[in-house]
């Protein structure tokens, strides 16, 4: 069976239930992402999936007899073996003297336990748990991510070192490839950048040897991204979108956009305006070929929704001082965040509360982008959108740095791991001026 088998029979039998992929990925428990990418062939699927799918859209077990072994699968000798070094490999872990993190040692047993009743957790679960990290960095606080991520990935490792099957063992790489980038942005969100750049290269390398183009692409592209508020030097991250594109070659997926994306907004930071601007151009191109399946996938890093076309252009026209289109694109933006996105929302207004700054309008850019960091929930502070705020401190004028809204701004600029919300005195949030989304100075 190869992945593109099952992902079309899933796909035509989805489509004969009425069920969208959204609506089938809630029912059978497993990410939307991952589902998407079986549907497209990307990845292979498995029995459990299979089984799963049957049962909801009451294919008779169609989508499992697609998995029927073949006579040489049956051979069941190198699988008893693979088995037994991995179960051995998971047990030394989950009981080893030297693992003290609960965490890891739980997982451990678990996958232990899976692979004793012969359910080996290979790429495919894997991939699933990759998916889950890739929405979760979204809504959870870096430091409560990085000990469940640690302790999976972890895991992860004693998983590949113990697997014997060549192509089992290239899968999993894969899977270590998208953890080890929510790794890098954990620590990058910390504040971490020298160990974030550590985990980049981890990424990079990890999905180099899983051969794949499009999880090559994607690694590189948010390492681009991310580099841009890590404050890497412009020449490495724009070199890195080149050979992310040049891997890609024609493919369309969110692996080119978002490296088109992250090249414009590197552009715009040299305020090189003519060749941000071509790729923007290019970029908007891109995402008019995305499937749809990436297109609707707006809460997690493998999707690539219209906010983050816009997005993309209120930070490159924000950079280049073209505070009209900026405010369109923030605009547009920001009538299609979902609303779990708070971190990545608040982001886009500081582009606009730097935006009035820019315009003159220095102490309602400053008393608008303070309310935005008092309105969000710590939960969501992080050094990613703390940076975005000290963008906004340097487009004031030197002569007016000793403004009081200024150092009231200042103030909530602290470390991730330092950071406290500063409520004003009583009745002083609302005397601020009131900014809605909407709202900007004529």
């Amino acid at each position: 069976m190869t992945a593109s088998s099952m992902g079309k029979e899933l796909r035509q039998r989805r489509q004969h239930a009425g069920l969208s992929l959204r609506d089938l990925a809630r029912q059978v428990n497993y990410d939307f992402s991952y589902l998407s990418q079986v549907e497209r062939g990307q990845r292979p699927g498995s029995p459990t999936l299979a089984e799963r799918c049957d049962d909801v859209l009451g294919t008779n077990g169609a989508l499992v007899a697609l998995f029927e072994p073949t006579p040489r699968d049956r051979e069941g000798d190198a699988d008893t073996m693979r088995r037994r070094t991995i179960l051995a490999a998971l047990t030394a872990l989950a009981t080893g003297a030297t693992t003290s993190a609960a965490l890891v040692s739980a997982e451990a047993a678990r996958q232990g336990m899976a692979t004793a009743l012969g359910d080996i957790p290979g790429a495919d679960e894997w991939e699933a748990i990759a998916a889950a990290y890739a929405r979760d960095f979204y809504t959870t606080a870096p430091a409560n991510l990085l000990s469940e991520l640690t302790a999976d990935l972890i895991v992860l490792q004693q998983t590949i070192e113990a697997e014997t099957c060549e192509r089992a063992h290239r899968d999993l790489r894969h899977a270590a490839a998208q953890l080890s980038v929510v790794m890098a942005m954990t620590f990058a969100s910390l504040g971490q950048t020298r160990t974030a750049r550590r985990w980049w290269r981890t990424a990079r390398r990890a999905a180099d040897q899983a051969n794949d183009p499009e999880i090559q692409a994607w690694t590189r592209k948010w390492e681009v991204v991310n580099g841009l508020y890590e404050r890497r030097p412009i020449s490495e991250l724009l070199a890195l979108a080149d050979e992310s594109l040049a891997i890609a070659g024609t493919r369309t997926g969110s692996g080119t956009t978002g490296t088109l994306a992250g090249k414009a907004q590197a552009l715009s930071t040299l305020r090189d305006a003519d060749s941000a601007r071509a790729t923007l151009r290019q970029l908007a191109t891109a995402c008019e070929r995305l499937p749809s399946s990436v297109v609707d996938d707006d809460c997690s890093m493998f999707g690539w929704p219209e906010y983050r076309l816009r997005y993309t252009e209120s930070y490159v026209y924000t950079n280049l001082g073209d505070t009209t289109a900026a405010y369109a694109a923030q605009e547009r933006a920001l009538a299609l965040y979902p609303p779990e996105l708070a971190r990545e929302r608040a982001q886009l207004q500081l582009h606009r509360a730097r935006c009035l700054v820019i315009d003159g309008h220095l102490d309602d850019g400053l008393a608008y982008g303070t309310q935005i960091l008092d309105n969000l929930d710590a939960t969501y502070h992080n050094e990613l959108l703390y940076e975005m705020g000290r963008a906004i401190i340097t487009a004031v004028p030197a002569a007016e740095r000793r403004r009081p809204t200024l150092a009231d701004f200042r103030h909530r600029l602290r470390s991730p791991g330092q950071h406290l919300i500063v409520e004003p005195p009583r009745g002083e949030r609302q005397s601020q001026p009131h900014m809605s989304d909407q709202s900007k100075p004529m």
